[in-house]
């Protein structure tokens, strides 16, 4: 098909949306996805109702006032690119308009891919408003004076991944209340390229891959699918996993302060298509960890 001003634009855009569409979006699995038109988001940690005390019926009913003692500001980064073609790149190269689009398409995704994964991988060296990291196994106390460790040592096995399923039911709220986020909905095992074997045989086979408490021979894997595994080539130490909870209990937070916008314009001093996209975005954490156990293993 020959391209004409009448056409051309429109493929353009088209070629755009479905690259957008059909590209992998699996880091959206975890992160609480947001889209408010505003200049920033504040995110407030919220101290407040611990279990409900009792009540005799008649007298005055406790109160309890909420804290806003942690808090994570959002504030977002433009991203643009063009690229420009000539009248007679796109006559000699019909397919031309169509592949350049579609790489720019796959571009925005693998830049906000990048964006989710490489917070994820900062869960170790991140700190929240309350001076602990993401995933910390010291520094961070509930309000009744004991240590919230979301943070396993060991690397990636049956029993590792055992161990980080066991401490993420046991990881209480700042409030000190049992916070089971396990079987609040899905869990994500996300690893390396150089894990993905090995999560999978650990989340998928039939039988334990490994000696844990009594284990014996072709015991049972009762840890099969537990987890869904989502491996990124994007997390760059190829050692560390993280168990993350499905949204809205996951901590990720991705918030597109612009969608991505495409446009297609001719210049008519010198007759180039212009093809234009920008977008503004940023992936953080919420001041509370809830919803994420770290793998951060030493030395590999």
């Amino acid at each position: 098909m020959a391209f004409s001003t009448s056409n051309i634009k429109a493929t353009a855009v088209q070629t755009f949306m479905e690259g957008l569409l059909t590209d992998n979006n699996d880091w959206a699995q975890i992160c609480n996805l947001m889209n408010q038109d505003v200049a920033s988001i504040r995110l407030a940690g919220i101290k407040a109702s611990p279990n409900i005390p009792t009540w005799d019926g008649t007298s005055s009913i406790t109160t309890d006032a909420p804290s806003e003692d942690l808090t994570t500001t959002l504030s977002y980064t433009a991203y643009a690119q063009q690229c420009r073609l000539s009248k007679f790149d796109i006559k000699d190269n019909p397919e031309l308009v169509s592949l350049v689009s579609n790489k720019m398409a796959r571009s925005v995704n693998s830049t906000m891919r990048n964006l989710a994964y490489s917070r994820l991988a900062g869960a170790f060296s991140t700190q929240l408003s309350d001076g602990a990291d993401v995933c910390a196994t010291a520094g961070r106390t509930d309000s009744a004076g004991d240590t919230r460790v979301n943070q396993v040592t060991s690397a990636l096995s049956q029993s590792a991944f055992e161990d980080a399923i066991e401490a993420l039911r046991k990881f209480k709220t700042a409030n000190a209340q049992s916070n089971d986020v396990v079987d609040m909905g899905r869990i994500f095992l996300v690893v390396p390229p150089e894990l993905e074997v090995l999560a999978r045989q650990i989340v998928g086979s039939d039988f334990h891959g490994g000696s844990h408490v009594s284990a014996t021979f072709n015991r049972t894997n009762t840890m099969q699918g537990r987890a869904t595994v989502l491996v990124s080539n994007q997390l760059t130490d190829s050692n560390d996993y993280s168990l993350v909870s499905e949204p809205p209990i996951s901590p990720l937070v991705f918030w597109t302060r612009s969608a991505p916008e495409y446009s297609a314009v001719i210049d008519q001093d010198n007759q180039y298509l212009k093809l234009t996209t920008i977008f503004a975005a940023v992936a953080n954490w919420r001041p509370d960890p809830t919803g994420i156990m770290g793998g951060a293993v030493t030395g590999g």
